[in-house]
């Protein structure tokens, strides 16, 4: 079973969405913070790039977990 490639592959799909996730969220509350304080516009752009990073790392796991379904 760890042999197999298709197993090695799922499973470093696996490992990979948690981290795009928080990266996700991470970067976009970053730069949302960034622009907040260039553009004085608190705490919008936060909350903005927050949600944005978000909806992009759940778009990821999705085309992940349906492009990985049987």
């Amino acid at each position: 079973m760890l042999s197999d490639p298709s197993f090695t592959k799922s499973m470093a799909s696996i490992a990979m969405v948690g981290w795009v996730l928080v990266v996700g969220v991470v970067v976009g509350t970053l730069a949302g913070r960034y622009l907040d304080g260039k553009l004085d516009s608190s705490p919008w752009l936060l909350l903005s790039g927050a949600a944005i990073g978000l909806t992009c790392g759940l778009l990821y796991i999705w085309k992940t977990v349906t492009r990985n379904a049987p």
